[in-house]
């Protein structure tokens, strides 16, 4: 059995005002490609949480993930935000 890993946060404005409705998308990023981990919507507190395993990795580097957050409007392919890698 293996754990899940969670990335979470919050997504606010320029005034510190929390955002809700809006995706959120983690991705496991290498140098040629990203591969989405998982997604979800931003709750009234403009809050997210995403789980993912493992066992989701693949390429050269399996053994971690290279974590990569995009941040978008509903039904907009535009990412309004993208972390660097962390």
């Amino acid at each position: 059995f293996q754990p899940s890993n969670l990335v979470y946060g919050q997504v606010t404005d320029a005034n510190r005002n929390p955002l809700r409705g809006l995706t959120v998308k983690v991705y496991d990023r290498d140098m040629r490609s990203e591969e989405l981990l998982g997604e979800c919507v931003t709750d009234g507190d403009g809050r997210y949480s995403v789980a993912w395993r493992r066992e989701q990795l693949s390429g050269a580097g399996k053994g971690s993930a290279d974590i990569a957050v995009k941040v978008f409007a509903p039904g907009r392919r535009t990412a309004l935000y993208t972390t660097d890698i962390d």
